[in-house]
């Protein structure tokens, strides 16, 4: 009787979900297509004849960057939260036009070389070279390299941010902290006139990335010269100036027109466990300060480091070369590791050792110092929040590690007691602020940085940049639009959207007869983007001659090396075919034909392209495929134009933008 009473409801339950789902889509707005007459914008899923938008011949592809403005963000720009142009500076490597790719780069922020050799680089993580080849391109080596380019110009040559300034306009604006964030905001600011001045707590500038960056990764005098550059500009620093001790936000607020909180995240997080307090027992955040201020903590001979991010690898790659056997501790596997794949293969290299998927219970204490470390072993589980698979304890898997010091890398928190309580704040403790603007719940407070969220320098430098816009915004001041891409803000990953002004109609095509049938029939298929398919590789220090210095890793990369790196580009979203061939291989009819030749500059383009019609089954895996969107799917809804014996397209005819306006120059009016 039970289940007869479940059924029933049961039934009226599935009855009301339906309704709901009907009802929804009543709502919504119809899907149908319409044909070409009736609308020209292409829709996202079209079917319809193949086109190829735009075509450039050998000579035009061998100046690409002059095709890029106006056009759609490519994917590494949007894997930039400060939506680097890193298209662009690649492309003018490329082509060696290192100084116009400087200037480019030195317009969006002052740190390319502090990013050019610590960046964790997300822009690689979305290069559609990393999918169509072995590696991605090397976008932060490259960026490392014109940091050592400007270094080799004669100062004359080098680039001058005064000659960017707009005329001062007596606006007066504070910043709190002269980290990444806070100088970034004290750059952009100053440039658009403001009359800056920046309050830091140390004797240092760089906050976090100046103190704990190790030499070998980082040698300090690259970001020291970077902040003088702002400082320049005729900003203002005053060391030493704890807020809320010598000075309070309310004075702040009185004395300027405007104030940035762009403070760090100072308070490293701890784990918890009996034991820890121990003396030998550090964390790593002022371990690795000690050593940057010539005051080193004692190090041990076995050396555990418990963390998986880059202040892990840090620390461990430090105690190394302070003389200990370095291990990390990580309660993942390597695969879950925050840090770089990048850091923790330089790790490893130099003799670090890796030690996954175990979880620290206690700190062994013997006569007062630390003698070992209880640990338990995990299985993965279900992923948390993050999106990775989360440790589950095994229980009896204890035992203990020997070791005479432990250092703690678990992140860090917020320290923000000095921020006025009457401003609004994020669950964590963080500052909330408006997403379009970086204002605070208080009118003429502004936060970015570490006070916002715990951010790399990138995101850092993408929150200072918001809140230096809606500053610029609130005094009705346009800052100047200089960069080769401009982004006048825009921030991809946080506004979810992505500005497109580019016309995308797709022109009435004019049918062209051709003499040839099937000239793809007995010919090889000449897919360009093959060629290269690994990154240039960077001149390294011996890893065992490495651990014995506090030298530069990293050697750089060298105008050729860029400039070889940079040609692998594939120009995404540039809108004209640069010979890539990827439609080829997403052919499953095997019908593109693509054979490419070389200009005198090295430069792939295609003398022959044609595409079989006839075969077409318009699954549309080529059109997808393609990284810079050149070939598109057209409105013509199923040959509603064309005679299908005239479908059969080679260069000519796919070259339709100059042809379809002589013939239909209405459609472009």
């Amino acid at each position: 009787m039970n289940n007869v009473i479940k059924e029933f409801f049961d039934g009226f339950a599935s009855l009301f979900i339906g309704l709901k789902v009907t009802f929804i889509n009543f709502l919504r707005k119809p899907i149908t297509l319409q044909y070409p007459w009736e609308r020209w914008q292409v829709p996202e899923r079209s079917r319809g004849i193949l086109r190829m938008w735009d075509y450039f011949d050998g000579k035009s592809t061998d100046s690409r960057s002059t095709t890029y403005p106006g056009t759609r963000w490519a994917p590494c720009i949007l894997g930039c939260p400060a939506a680097t142009d890193a298209r662009g500076y690649v492309t003018f490597a490329g082509e060696g036009k290192f100084k116009e790719g400087l200037a480019l780069l030195k317009r969006t922020y002052p740190f390319v070389g502090t990013l050019g050799r610590v960046c964790p680089a997300p822009c690689e993580s979305l290069c559609s070279r990393g999918y169509t080849s072995a590696d991605p391109i090397a976008i932060r080596k490259i960026k490392g390299f014109y940091d050592r380019y400007e270094q080799s110009l004669p100062p004359g040559e080098r680039f001058d941010y005064k000659k960017e300034m707009l005329p001062q306009n007596n606006i007066k604006v504070a910043v709190i902290g002269a980290g990444p964030s806070g100088v970034q905001a004290a750059f952009e600011l100053a440039t658009w006139g403001f009359d800056v001045t920046i309050y830091e707590r140390t004797d240092v500038v760089g906050g976090y990335v100046m103190l704990t960056i190790p030499d070998y990764r980082l040698a300090k005098d690259v970001l020291a010269r970077e902040v003088q550059s702002v400082l320049d500009m005729g900003v203002k620093l005053k060391l030493n100036t704890e807020i809320g001790k010598d000075i309070t936000i309310d004075g702040l607020m009185k004395e300027y027109k405007a104030v940035v909180i762009a403070a760090g995240a100072t308070k490293p997080i701890k784990l918890g466990i009996p034991g820890e307090e121990t003396e030998g027992a550090y964390e790593g955040e002022p371990f690795l300060e000690s050593v940057f201020r010539k005051k080193p903590y004692p190090i041990g001979k076995k050396v555990l480091v418990i963390g998986g991010g880059s202040t892990a690898t840090d620390a461990a790659r430090t105690a190394l070369r302070m003389g200990a056997k370095a291990s990390i501790l990580y309660r993942r596997t390597r695969m879950e590791m925050p840090a770089s794949p990048a850091e923790v293969h330089d790790a490893v290299e130099e003799g670090v050792e890796l030690e996954f998927l175990l979880s620290p219970l206690e700190v062994i204490i013997e006569k007062g110092k630390v003698k070992g470390l209880k640990v338990q072993k995990n299985k993965l589980g279900p992923r948390d929040k993050s999106g990775r698979r989360s440790p589950v304890p095994i229980p009896g898997s204890e035992y203990v590690i020997e070791c005479d010091q432990i250092i703690t890398a678990l992140g860090r928190g917020f320290s923000l007691d000095w921020v006025p309580q009457t401003v609004k704040r994020q669950r964590n403790g963080a500052i909330d602020v408006d997403r379009k603007t970086g204002e605070t719940s208080m009118p003429g407070l502004y936060a970015s940085g570490d006070s916002v969220k715990v951010s790399t320098i990138i995101e850092a430098i993408a929150g200072a940049k918001r809140a230096c816009h809606g500053i610029a915004g609130k005094f009705g001041i346009k800052p100047p639009v200089k960069d080769l891409y401009p982004t006048n803000g825009f921030m991809p990953q946080e506004d979810k959207t992505v500005p497109d002004g580019m016309d995308r109609t797709i022109p009435f095509p004019n049918p062209l007869k051709d003499p040839a049938t099937e000239p793809w029939k007995g010919l090889p298929r000449n897919k360009q983007f093959q060629e290269d398919p690994e990154q240039v590789p960077m001149p390294m220090q011996d890893p065992q001659k490495r651990i014995k210095n506090w030298n530069e890793v990293e050697h750089g990369f060298t105008a050729e090396m860029a400039q070889k790196e940079g040609k692998r580009c594939l120009s995404c979203m540039s809108e004209f075919c640069i010979s890539c061939g990827l439609c080829v291989d997403a052919c499953p009819s095997s019908i593109i034909y693509l054979k490419t030749s070389k200009s005198k500059e090295n430069y792939a383009y295609a003398d022959t392209y044609s595409i079989d019609l006839t075969r077409c089954v318009f699954c549309g895996l080529c059109t997808e495929a393609c990284p810079t969107k050149s070939l598109v799917m057209s409105g013509d809804y199923e040959f509603a134009a064309y005679k299908k014996e005239e479908s059969f397209m080679p260069m000519e005819r796919l070259n339709i933008k100059k042809r379809v306006k002589e013939k239909f120059p209405t459609l472009h009016k």
